[in-house]
This record gives structure tokens, C-alpha cells and sequence, in this order.
């Protein structure tokens, strides 16, 4: 029997509370299928970040912050997330989050049921969308107007960008196509296994060998180093998948 794949969901916090977000971080490290890409004191410091990395699919966020509010912030917010879930110790604001079609409402202090049940909801959304599917191949566009070449995803073990094009290293080869990182990173979240791991460098996390720190080897023996700002992320992304006596 074939095992079921969990989903991965990667995540962002956004309160100005500091214990609020290790709370909640807190919880969400317990539960399985989702991961914390990053912690923000304000709105600003997250808008950055996601411009970065181009897109994650739950951004959890406060409503009561200086400066920038979380209703506020609502359509900046959810041009960079599938899921925007507001979590406040104020439940007047349930019709505020209705409002700007927040898909989740959390109430503080939040409990692990609350966080729980809304995750899996999100999980299944998620799936309703991408749907099941069986061929993991996609045409490559190459250098001439009308050349594509297919090429097999689960072959492929690293992509990285080079000025304004990036490079799909395969087991077997090369292709080189006109395309941001950031674009690509975007059409392959819905195959689950491509993790970014710098600015420059997504990887394929089936052909990971082995981790040692922020360095990963591939089995072709290539390595890569987590960026910066990746690496917290990519550490509970591990921990999670760790087996721990």
C-alpha cells in the first residue's frame, strides 16, 4: 500500500507581542504539516520578507499593531498568501475579518484544538485545489520561440537562478530557461517537494542526502548552503521530520 504524502504548509506570524508569536509558534511546531518560514513584529517587516520569497500559503496575523493594521493590511497580504487567519484577543473583529475574507479567525490565548482545526481546513483546501496527480512532468521553454522540452520533476534535484534566467539541473542534464526564481517557485509549489533554500536555490527535498547544519548534499553529491533568512525555517522544516529518541 502506498503510503499518503502529508502536505506541507509553510506559514508566517505577524504580531507585535512577542509572546503572543512564541506561543503560537509554539503550538504550530507540534502540529504535523506546517512549518513557520518567519516571525514579524509588524507588517512592514513582513511584506519585505514576502517579496522575497514570493509566496507562502498561511500568513497568521494580528489586527491590533501600530502603524499598520492587520485589516489594513489585508489586500497586501493576501496578494502574497492563499490563507490570511487573524488572530486577536478581540472578538469584535470576527465581522472586520469577514469583511476582507480572511479564511480563518483565531481568538487569543489561541489552544492547539482551535489551531488544529483550522489547519485542517486549510489542508483541505489545498487539496481540493491542486487536486491529485499522478504525472510530475512539465515542458521546459527553451532558447527558440516554439522548442519545449519535457523534462520529469521527481529527476530534478536543484533550480537556480542566474541573472534572468535559471538553471533546472536534472539527474541527466541541463535546461536553461527565461524564467524569475521566483515565478518558478510559484508554478512548483503545487508539487510539494521543491523547497527554497536561498535567494538563488531551490532545492528538490527527494534528492536530499544528508543535512549537516545549514549544508545540504545531494545524491549527486552537489551542495548547496541554506541562506540566511531560509534557515530557521529550513531547521523546523528537518526537526519536524526527524526521528528523536
Amino acid at each position: 500500500m502506498k503510503a499518503c504524502k502529508i502536505m506541507e504548509i509553510w506559514s508566517i506570524i505577524i504580531d507585535d507581542e512577542p509572546h503572543a508569536v512564541s506561543e503560537l509558534a509554539d503550538i504550530l511546531a507540534r502540529v504535523p504539516g506546517i512549518s513557520v518560514s518567519g516571525e514579524f513584529g509588524n507588517v512592514s517587516d513582513a511584506l519585505a520578507f514576502l517579496k522575497e520569497i514570493g509566496h507562502i500559503d498561511v500568513i497568521f496575523c494580528d489586527i491590533q499593531m501600530p502603524r499598520l493594521n492587520g485589516i489594513a493590511a489585508a489586500e497586501l497580504l493576501k496578494t502574497y498568501c492563499d490563507h490570511l487567519i487573524y488572530v486577536t484577543a478581540y472578538r469584535e473583529h470576527a465581522l472586520d475579518a469577514f469583511n476582507v475574507h480572511a479564511a480563518g479567525y483565531l481568538l487569543k490565548p489561541v489552544s492547539t484544538e482551535a489551531v488544529i482545526k483550522i489547519i485542517t481546513n486549510v489542508v483541505q483546501k489545498q487539496k481540493r485545489h491542486i487536486g491529485q496527480r499522478s504525472d510530475e512532468s512539465v515542458f521546459i521553454k527553451g532558447g527558440n520561440k516554439n522548442l519545449f522540452t519535457k523534462i520529469n520533476l521527481k529527476e530534478v534535484y536543484a533550480i537556480e537562478a542566474m541573472a534572468n534566467y535559471v538553471t533546472i539541473r536534472s539527474i541527466d542534464r541541463e535546461l536553461v530557461t527565461y524564467m524569475s526564481l521566483k515565478s518558478v517557485a510559484e508554478q512548483l509549489r503545487k508539487y510539494e517537494n521543491f523547497y527554497r533554500i536561498s535567494k538563488s536555490v531551490l532545492v528538490n527535498m527527494d534528492q536530499v542526502k544528508t543535512v549537516d547544519g545549514y549544508v545540504i548534499r545531494m545524491r549527486n553529491e552537489q551542495i548547496y548552503s541554506v541562506g540566511e533568512t531560509h534557515r530557521a525555517a529550513f531547521l523546523d522544516f528537518v526537526r519536524k521530520r526527524s526521528l528523536r529518541s
